[in-house]
């Protein structure tokens, strides 16, 4: 969803791909003292089947004790930002 259209940020669920896995128990362990975002790891968003990497970055929170794991990115185009419902 759109968190802030000006700044080109979106955020959400995160449905990781499976080599997300190789690195869970990494980004739950520096979430453990924060977020995780591009500068711990290469992030990269796939928006309707485009790999993008958002000029502001990403931000990933992966907490053991809960099942879902969220993402905020911003920096996106606008062409990107219009695109969502």
């Amino acid at each position: 969803m759109i968190l802030d259209e000006s700044m080109g940020a979106i955020g959400g669920q995160l449905n990781p791909f499976h080599a997300y896995d190789k690195y869970r128990n990494k980004i739950q362990d520096i979430c453990e003292n924060g977020v995780v975002n591009s500068m711990n790891f290469n992030f990269r968003i796939s928006i309707r089947d485009n790999i993008i990497d958002p000029e502001g970055g990403i931000r990933v929170t992966d907490l053991r004790k809960f099942d879902e794991i969220e993402v905020e990115a911003a920096g996106l185009p606008y062409e990107i930002i219009e695109s969502f419902p």
